[in-house]
């Protein structure tokens, strides 16, 4: 994750994410920056405390049609 001012270590936060519909709300928390090397763009390691299944369900959803669309991989014929 990366932001223009830094956000303290320890700093607990709520994500949304939105997308084609579907919303998925995460909870973590900051656990290390670094600076950018000097850039003036603060980077942060985040740990994402718990994630329930149904919004597993949606993330897992979108990264597996990322990757589809990324590598050209046709939807499953069902």
């Amino acid at each position: 994750m990366g932001t223009l001012l830094p956000i303290p270590i320890g700093t607990e936060f709520r994500l949304r994410i939105s997308h084609d519909m579907r919303t998925c709300e995460l909870q973590g928390k900051v656990i290390y920056l670094h600076s950018g090397s000097g850039l003036g763009i603060f980077g942060m390691g985040v740990l994402i405390e718990k994630i329930a299944a149904d919004e597993r369900s949606v993330i897992d959803t979108w990264l597996y049609d990322l990757a589809r669309k990324r590598l050209a991989i046709p939807l499953p014929l069902t």
